[in-house]
């Protein structure tokens, strides 16, 4: 982490959230790369100036730090799995449930 600077995001509904602004410098393939933008674009939500991350990058190119499981994906599988389980407990409890074999 080569930078860090914090600042404050209002949404439309007037939510305001604290954020931070990172460069990470980073190398691949013996080539050096750097990376600046909004740090939960990449997943750090904390971080510090000096302080050495896990990340992933995409090999197709190396300076894009934008991947799936960096947008969120894990949590979206468990948002899916909720609203899975809730749709089969609803067609079970209010359509299945009540019927009776003939």
């Amino acid at each position: 982490m080569t930078d860090v600077s914090p600042f404050t995001e209002m949404h439309k509904n007037g939510l305001a959230i604290e954020r931070i602004n990172v460069a990470l410098a980073y190398v691949v393939d013996d080539v050096p790369m750097t990376w600046s933008g909004k740090g939960n674009l990449v997943g750090l939500h904390e971080a510090s100036i000096g302080e050495k991350v896990k990340f992933y990058y995409d090999p197709g190119d190396p300076a894009t730090l934008d991947t799936a499981g960096m947008k969120g994906w894990r949590s979206m599988l468990l948002i899916l799995a909720g609203t899975g389980g809730f749709t089969v407990f609803y067609v079970w409890f209010f359509w299945l449930r009540g019927r009776s074999a003939r």
